[in-house]
């Protein structure tokens, strides 16, 4: 497993089906990460600026493969103040 990746979310296989071992991760400092041939490199999508520390990343081999993951954390109360912090995601992109 990655050394930098955070302990609340686990990674996912991710890349071609060449038997290149890729993972998918969150790393510790709440970004977006691929993990290849024993180094990492932080994924730059437009959309995932902040995935949540234990996201959980979420794989489909539907069309090809397509993973989703929540980000877009808040610190802000919802209405009834019940929920609403920094582990709590407001959006979800899908990554095909």
């Amino acid at each position: 497993l990655p050394s930098d990746a955070s302990p609340w979310s686990s990674p996912v296989p991710f890349g071609d089906d060449d038997g290149s071992a890729s993972l998918l991760y969150v790393n510790d400092k709440q970004q977006l990460a691929i993990y290849q041939n024993s180094s990492s490199t932080v994924v730059l999508a437009n959309e995932i600026m902040d995935p949540l520390v234990d996201a959980h990343i979420t794989y489909t081999p539907t069309n090809g493969g397509m993973w989703a993951i929540l980000h877009g954390a808040t610190n802000e109360r919802y209405v009834h103040d019940v929920l609403g912090d920094a582990y709590e995601g407001y959006q979800v992109s899908v990554l095909a």
